[in-house]
């Protein structure tokens, strides 16, 4: 798949904008975040947590290809 088309799929709390790391604690640090492959495990962790007011970021190597998906009020 080319670069262009990889994203990194984090969530991200949407009023404090800290990223959840592995381990499920926050940080400010985008390179910290935990990385999710695919949708499903981002639900999951979402349900684990009882995460609220959170969205996945889609970050792609071209930032004008980046997006948000709500995941809950």
């Amino acid at each position: 798949m080319s670069k262009l088309l990889q994203a990194k799929r984090v969530i991200q709390h949407k009023e404090t904008k800290l990223y959840l790391r592995p381990d499920g604690k926050w940080t400010k640090r985008l390179e910290r975040a935990a990385h999710f492959k695919c949708f499903a495990d981002v639900v999951k962790t979402c349900e684990a947590h009882d995460l609220e007011r959170v969205e996945l970021v889609l970050r792609f190597e071209r930032s004008e290809y980046n997006a948000r998906v709500d995941l809950g009020s």
